[in-house]
């Protein structure tokens, strides 16, 4: 399983002055009279993958292939 990494920079002074309650209130009030939609950014996304089992093997040995990119050589063109 993956999750993104909270990033602080997305939070704003701009962001602490608004009111959040009013703007809750706001959306369900929408929500309820049928008026627009909700945009919730998703948190954390489920993947699967069916993988032959050498490529299981190396995937739980470097899920990230931090080691496979060593193993990159590129030319000097």
């Amino acid at each position: 399983e993956t999750y993104p990494r909270f990033d602080p920079t997305e939070l704003t002074d701009a962001d602490l002055d608004d009111d959040q309650l009013d703007a809750l209130g706001a959306m369900l009030t929408d929500l309820e009279n049928g008026v627009g939609e909700v945009d919730v950014p998703e948190a954390a996304r489920r993947l699967r993958y069916d993988l032959c089992s050498e490529c299981h093997r190396r995937f739980l040995r470097d899920p990230l292939a931090k080691e496979q990119r060593k193993l990159l050589h590129f030319s000097k063109n």
